[in-house]
This record gives C-alpha cells, sequence and structure tokens, in this order.
C-alpha cells in the first residue's frame, strides 16, 4: 500500500511537472511573439510615415518635372519597401526558429527536470542549448558578449535565466553556490544593462534581450 502511494506520488509529480513545463512554453511563445510584434510594428511603421513623405515628395518632383529628384525619391521608395519585406521576413524566421526551440527536447528536458536534485547537464547539452537559442534569439551569445566579456559559467547562467529557470536551480546546473548566482546576477545586470538601468533583475533584462 505504501508502495503504491508513492509510485502514485511520483507519477503525479511527474505529470504536474510536465503540465507545468507545457504552460510555461505557452507564456513564454507569447510573450515573445508579442515582443517581436512590437518591435517589427514600430519599424514598419516609422518607414511607412516615411513612405507617405516620399510619396508626397514624389508627386512634387514630377509636377516641378524634375527627373533627377524623381528617380532618387523612386530609388529611396524601392529601398524602403525591400526593408519592410526584409524586416517581415525576418520576424517569420525568428518565429519559425523559436517554436523549434521551445518543442526541442532539450529545452523540454531542462524545463521538466531543472528542479530535480539530482538533474545536471552534459557538456554535449549545454552546446545544444547554445546553439538552439543563438538560433532562435538573434545570436543572442555574440549580442551578450558586445556588450561585456562573459566567462563560460556566467553564459551558461544566462542560458537558463533566458527560459525562464529559477535562480536556486541555475546556481545548482552551474555548479555555484545561490548566494554566489545572485551577486553575479547583480554585477552582470551592471555590465549589460547599465548602471542607471531602472531593470532589478538580470533575468527580466535577458527575457527582452
Amino acid at each position: 500500500m505504501v508502495l503504491t502511494m508513492l509510485v502514485l506520488v511520483v507519477v503525479w509529480r511527474s505529470y504536474r511537472q510536465k503540465k507545468e513545463a507545457e504552460v510555461e512554453r505557452e507564456r513564454y511563445l507569447k510573450h515573445e511573439e508579442e515582443n517581436r510584434s512590437k518591435q517589427s510594428r514600430e519599424q514598419l511603421e516609422k518607414n511607412q510615415q516615411r513612405l507617405a513623405e516620399l510619396e508626397r515628395q514624389l508627386a512634387e518632383a514630377k509636377k516641378r518635372g524634375e527627373e533627377s529628384m524623381t528617380q532618387q525619391i523612386q530609388i529611396d521608395t524601392d529601398e524602403l519597401v525591400a526593408e519592410n519585406k526584409s524586416i517581415e521576413a525576418r520576424q517569420r524566421r525568428l518565429q519559425f526558429q523559436q517554436e523549434q526551440f521551445l518543442t526541442s527536447p532539450i529545452y523540454i528536458r531542462i524545463k521538466e527536470n531543472a528542479s530535480q536534485p539530482s538533474f545536471m547537464l552534459t557538456e554535449d547539452e549545454w552546446q545544444q542549448l547554445s546553439e538552439h537559442i543563438n538560433n532562435a534569439y538573434d545570436n543572442f551569445t555574440a549580442r551578450l558578449l558586445a556588450l561585456s566579456d562573459l566567462r563560460d559559467t556566467e553564459l551558461r547562467m544566462c542560458y537558463l535565466l533566458k527560459i525562464g529557470v529559477r535562480q536556486i536551480d541555475v546556481a545548482r546546473l552551474v555548479g555555484r553556490s545561490r548566494s554566489t548566482v545572485s551577486s553575479w546576477s547583480k554585477r552582470l545586470l551592471k555590465r549589460l544593462a547599465g548602471h542607471n538601468s531602472k531593470i532589478e533583475e538580470l533575468a527580466d533584462f535577458l527575457k527582452d534581450f
């Protein structure tokens, strides 16, 4: 009887962790989609305003018979139209890659097992995580390193915080104490976001980075 209850408890915990991971994936994907939409929408709106202005200038140039100016404005218009198409294509690519990452074995394995005391990542899995994150989040590692030099352990900490792993689990997975990771997080936030940043947590900074 006791053994049966223990088995049921283990099965229930495993089921609950999987469901929580699924909910987290959905929430994370929604957040990233909203963030992508906001960024692309702002750029596209800016370009549309510029296109409207160019259209006005083009009409005036044609009216004045300024052939050279007309050609230049048309070239500028064509470039903006091409840029808009490029932005839209890039957003579709990123969305696809993020969806691929959030359904990848490595992401699911981490999200479902990060809180398990015995769970650790192999070197090969760390490499897989790095590659997936860089593909899904526009060269995440390179963009971080452009802001500050980071050690491998610091990068791994950033990877885990980026995907929403709790700080206490991050500490164990990178082989450091919770207090050490907390201290590192504060220092890294200042280096990456700037001393005058209003962001209080490194995880919040990385979530939108």
